[in-house]
């Protein structure tokens, strides 16, 4: 019999060249932390929560087999020139976690299946643990799929949202020459999350302290992994601090 076609997906960094379509479904490595991952999706599965791709098994690869999302992932989208656009797709995202949170509100793992890693912010909400623009799945303009959940794990339900306001903004950097209208987007940014995500002010007075925490662990996990040079990471990490002073003031 004639083997499917297999095309590679790009795009990722954690499995280059290791992510595959075939037909309809997407053909996934399967690293530490799968067993959760996949009850995981299959408990979203069961509660109807339809921003997530459903796991159908193990191939003879051992690996996942997952359906595949139609759309693409704007990374980054165009929309991220324009504060105020930028803004208002963040409330979306920021909405979409608030259901997620919902329907993960029961899960239980399996007995003795872990996260491949903890994530920064600690607590029992469950979620996705790498959600940004790059993960993001669109179809004609709309939000509709959150795609690669290999990093899902328990977290502050802050955690995502402070991922979004630390990686999805034109936040200031120390290499810029407008960092005062970056610091307006991150106030746009900081009021479209907290809305669109159903938070009160005290959320919104504590989301830089944990994008400061998210954006820390991401440029240790890039260093570790080879992901970003030292430039990068040294940037990624006057980044936190700068997230961080922001927070003692706000």
């Amino acid at each position: 019999m004639d083997q499917p076609e297999e095309a590679v997906l790009t795009g990722g960094r954690m499995h280059p060249g290791g992510v595959v379509r075939i037909g309809d479904t997407v053909r996934r490595p399967r690293p530490p932390g799968s067993p959760v991952v996949e009850a995981l999706l299959l408990h979203l599965e069961r509660v109807g929560f339809e921003a997530a791709p459903r796991f159908l098994g193990i191939d003879e690869h051992d690996r996942q087999v997952l359906t595949f999302v139609p759309g693409r992932c704007a990374d980054p989208p165009v929309w991220v020139q324009d504060d105020r656009l930028n803004a208002g797709r963040l409330a979306e995202m920021a909405a979409l976690l608030a259901d997620l949170h919902r329907a993960t509100a029961d899960f239980i793992a399996p007995a003795g299946a872990t996260p491949q890693r903890p994530l920064p912010v600690p607590g029992v909400c469950w979620t996705h643990g790498d959600v940004g623009y790059s993960n993001a799945v669109y179809l004609e303009g709309r939000l509709r799929a959150l795609i690669d959940w290999e990093f899902a794990a328990p977290a502050d339900p802050l955690h995502g949202v402070g991922a979004l306001l630390g990686t999805c903004v034109r936040s200031p950097r120390p290499d810029a020459h407008d960092n005062e209208r970056r610091t307006v987007a991150v106030e746009l940014a900081l009021d479209a999350l907290t809305e669109g995500g159903g938070h009160d002010e005290r959320d919104r007075r504590r989301l830089p302290d944990v994008a400061a925490a998210v954006l820390t662990d991401a440029a240790q996990f890039a260093l570790e992994r080879g992901l970003l040079d030292a430039e990068g990471v040294r940037v990624m990490r006057w980044r936190a601090e700068w997230f961080r002073a922001l927070g003692t003031t706000a």
